[in-house]
């Protein structure tokens, strides 16, 4: 055979091999396939456990506790706000009479007299008093001031009082109020003791002097010899 139909030849046979073999499956044999392969992996062959987990959820800035279990209730915290001056304010100095523990005998009138000081913002005029608080009252009522005192001033305040008829110890509580009623300031107080069988007071010492019988001296005459009777 010439060698040029040789080549006509051959290349319509490698045409139709080359075809047959870039020739894949059908549709059909495609979707056959598929099908089988998703009824295998729906149909395991073993049931295995199904693990368990807990977890503990910390809840950070900025977490949404809704989404928490369980739920985690937080409490707002306000910075603290630094004391700013205050408008009626005092300060006990010293007791002008009457120190604590001073003897009064029973139902005995005095006069309790305090030194303080006006530490507040506020002036103190004569609406401004002294009244009682607790403890005993010791017949005291509520004292006005007896001047107007300027923030930063001092004044001598007095109560009077008269002490209980029973003996004991005593003690009665008092403070400052403003105009208003309102109680300010430093607490102050009187204390006293009514002596008795219930006081604190030492008795007295009595003193009996007592004298010694003088002896009775007796005289009697021994008779002398050479005296005559008469």
């Amino acid at each position: 055979m010439p060698q040029i139909l040789r080549r006509f030849f051959i290349l319509p046979v490698l045409v139709l091999a080359l075809g047959a073999c870039s020739t894949g499956p059908s549709s059909d044999d495609l979707k056959a396939t598929r099908a089988a392969a998703l009824t295998e992996m729906a149909l395991p062959t073993e049931t295995l456990p199904v693990p368990t987990e807990t977890i503990t959820l910390t809840p950070t800035a900025g977490t949404e506790t809704s989404a928490l279990s369980p739920t985690i209730t937080r409490t707002a915290t306000r910075p603290s706000v630094p004391a700013g001056p205050v408008c009626d304010n005092s300060a006990y100095i010293s007791d002008v009479t009457i120190p604590d523990g001073t003897v009064m005998q029973p139902e005995e009138v005095f006069v309790k007299t305090w030194s303080l000081r006006n530490t507040g913002t506020c002036g103190w005029t004569t609406a401004y008093a002294i009244d009682f608080v607790s403890g005993k009252a010791m017949d005291g009522v509520i004292t006005y001031m007896p001047q107007a005192v300027d923030p930063g001033g001092t004044v001598e305040i007095s109560v009077g009082l008269a002490a209980p008829s029973t003996p004991g110890t005593y003690i009665g509580y008092w403070r400052l109020k403003n105009a208003d009623g309102t109680f300010f300031g430093d607490l102050v107080y009187v204390q006293i003791v009514v002596p008795g069988s219930g006081g604190t007071s030492e008795p007295t010492a009595e003193i009996t002097d007592t004298l010694e019988p003088t002896a009775e001296i007796t005289n009697t005459l021994e008779p002398t010899e050479g005296t005559s009777e008469m």
